[in-house]
């Protein structure tokens, strides 16, 4: 009488906690927001610039390979920030967190490029633009525009996306140069 007992009791509960049952699923941490595979150059850039303007890291660290990445300042950047010369994915990951930190929240940070030339080299690109950056600071003592010259070496990583490998920062005379910010912000 006791096991037919426990049986009962034990088939009671398990029916009683759902545990068999499925549950709704878990809305993400991150939304991807206006992500793209970036299954060529084109879209790499423009993963890069939405990756700015929804302000989402994850889409941000995306746009950059995991193994091998180097970032070559702008010349009078290194003077004031000596850690420029220096840079890894970490900086870049804390100078993106800090950035999108500092500005207002409902605003929208702009990067556009122009003048864009593009040559294939078989399993990689070489990219030069002329780059603008449009940062809405909270703190009015930050410069606000950004301009100079970029050098992007994309390439393709292991799950055949495109992915920047290389970055020159070449500064223009008028503005604050990329570099500057970064360093401003690290």
């Amino acid at each position: 009488m006791k096991p037919l007992f426990l049986l009962v009791l034990l088939a009671f509960l398990c029916v009683g906690c759902d545990i068999f049952s499925s549950r709704n699923p878990e809305s993400p941490e991150l939304p991807r927001a206006n992500y793209t595979p970036a299954t060529s150059p084109e879209i790499l850039l423009q993963n890069l610039s939405n990756s700015f303007k929804d302000k989402v890291l994850e889409n941000y660290m995306s746009c950059f390979s995991e193994k091998k990445f180097q970032f070559y300042p702008s010349a009078g950047s290194v003077s004031k920030f000596t850690f420029l010369l220096n840079w890894t994915l970490q900086d870049e990951r804390q100078y993106f967190n800090n950035l999108v930190n500092q500005v207002t929240q409902n605003s929208q940070i702009v990067l556009s490029f122009q003048n864009e030339q593009k040559s294939l080299y078989g399993d990689s690109v070489s990219y030069s633009a002329t780059y603008s950056l449009s940062v809405p600071f909270v703190d009015d003592q930050k410069p606000k525009y950004y301009q100079g010259n970029v050098h992007f070496l994309f390439i393709k990583d292991q799950s055949n996306q495109w992915v920047i490998s290389n970055w020159q920062d070449i500064k223009d005379d008028k503005y604050p140069s990329w570099s500057e910010l970064k360093g401003r912000l690290n």
